[in-house]
């Protein structure tokens, strides 16, 4: 008998040890919520790491923890300040090192659409950074955890959402990040989006680096922005299917999945590394 529980206790932490550990940003309301749910639910005994820019929901972490999950933990953040987005990612490598796990699959996944066109406090148009400057400066400080997973032979993922409503042509480098209408600020941060994801995939071989365009969905954005022309939040599965599915597994690293073949700018190797190197001077920050 004690050797039947001695070995039950040592699968259990084999489980867990193997289980995979998630992070997905602006994981409290729309698709990002979705996403972790379907996660929980669907996944073996997943470790998800949660972020939203207001203090924590009640009831999540129980209603994912009920889902399926074998642990949550939940970060504040507002990743419209550079600063904020820095403490987050130093926050997370001190939690993952800190209880010797590790980080398989970061998804950036927060977006802003802000209709009423302001900076951030260094100075920046909050869509741009939001949706551009907080990816770059999240994967740079948590980076370190995703080729440690590679090393391990873990596979690590890093997704990034860019849209089908990416602009189709890079504006000139001053404009971007600087004030202008609604609209056009979402568009470039999403072609800006796909140039990271382009240029992650060649600094980071060893780590699956995909973008996607994750659906025409009835979020809170797009309904702000664009009106109820989509499909229910429920039925969003294109960032869970790239995060936790062989889909993932499968696409090229570097690839715009789901949304066309979008800007050939992306395809244009000077032209993505001039905004990468804007947006590595804008966050300060070298990857």
């Amino acid at each position: 008998m004690p050797s039947i529980t001695i070995s039950f206790v040592i699968f259990l932490m084999i489980t867990n040890v193997n289980a995979l550990t998630y992070m997905i940003t602006g994981s409290t309301s729309g698709i990002g919520l979705h996403t972790v749910r379907r996660i929980a639910s669907t996944m073996p005994s997943p470790n998800l790491i949660i972020h939203g820019r207001k203090d924590e929901p009640a009831g999540l972490i129980d209603e994912l923890t009920d889902l399926g999950a074998n642990s949550v933990k939940y970060f504040k953040a507002d990743l419209s300040d550079i600063k904020s987005v820095e403490a987050l990612g130093e926050k997370v490598v001190e939690f993952i090192t800190s209880s010797d796990s590790h980080l398989d699959v970061l998804v950036n996944n927060a977006g802003e659409f802000d209709p009423t066109v302001k900076t951030t406090p260094q100075g920046y148009e909050t869509t741009w950074a939001v949706n551009v400057l907080a990816p770059y400066i999240l994967t740079s400080k948590v980076k370190t955890l995703l080729l440690e997973s590679a090393r391990r032979g873990r596979k690590p993922r890093l997704i990034t959402t860019s849209s089908i409503s990416q602009s189709y042509t890079m504006p000139p480098l001053e404009e971007l990040g600087s004030l202008k209408d609604a609209h056009t600020a979402y568009e470039e941060s999403k072609l800006g989006d796909r140039m990271l994801t382009v240029k992650f995939a060649e600094l980071l071989p060893t780590v699956k680096c995909l973008c996607m365009d994750p659906g025409t969905v009835n979020t809170k954005m797009l309904l702000s922005g664009w009106g109820a022309c989509g499909i229910p939040v429920d039925k969003a599965d294109n960032t869970f299917k790239l995060a936790a599915t062989e889909e993932g597994d499968k696409a090229p690293t570097g690839s715009y999945l789901y949304g066309g073949r979008g800007s050939a700018d992306a395809d244009d190797p000077d032209k993505v590394n001039a905004m990468w190197n804007l947006v590595e001077t804008q966050a300060s920050l070298p990857f």
